[in-house]
């Protein structure tokens, strides 16, 4: 079971890595609801990894306590490796947010991003959604392998700009 408790604010540090944005008005909502709501905010913790102190669920959650001038915030520590860390985080943001698809793309891999609920179309143009689909269900290495040619995202990291000057170009 993990346990809830109120730790000082600067004992803990957000994720550099963290993909989710959030624009200044819902930012202030965020802000409100901590404010006129503070049981939400002990109902929805803070998940920090207990090994590194970093938040891995909650980021915007503990800049907007800082900003409210907060000195205490409710987190849940979690023994977790990197890659459960990783897939945490984007699962804790899968339904709400804005991302910032430079992240996605140098930092998560497209398929792990699909199996943690990810829904990409919004976020790529039609025809490349078409294709990562394709690499998904790619019934040969050969089929795999060209995927990975073509997109150039799966081998190499690239910035969502490269991959839509790439997938423009082929």
């Amino acid at each position: 079971m993990i346990k809830i408790e109120y730790i000082p604010i600067g004992l803990v540090s957000p994720s550099k890595r963290n993909p989710r944005m959030i624009d200044e008005e819902k930012f202030s909502e965020l802000k409100r609801s901590i404010r006129d709501n503070p049981e939400y905010f002990e109902a929805r913790p803070i998940l920090v990894n207990r090994g590194t102190g970093r938040i891995f669920a909650g980021n915007m959650r503990w800049r907007a306590a800082v900003d409210l001038g907060l000195e205490e915030v409710p987190v849940a520590y979690m023994d977790v490796d990197e890659d459960k860390e990783r897939e945490l985080m984007i699962r804790d943001n899968v339904n709400q947010g804005r991302w910032d698809v430079d992240i996605l793309a140098n930092e998560f891999d497209t398929l792990e991003l699909f199996n943690w609920g990810l829904d990409i179309e919004g976020m790529l143009p039609t025809p490349a959604i078409k294709r990562m689909n394709f690499m998904i269900v790619c019934e040969s290495m050969e089929e795999r392998e060209r995927v990975k040619e073509v997109l150039g995202i799966v081998t190499k990291k690239i910035s969502y700009q490269e991959f839509i000057e790439k997938w423009e170009s082929r």
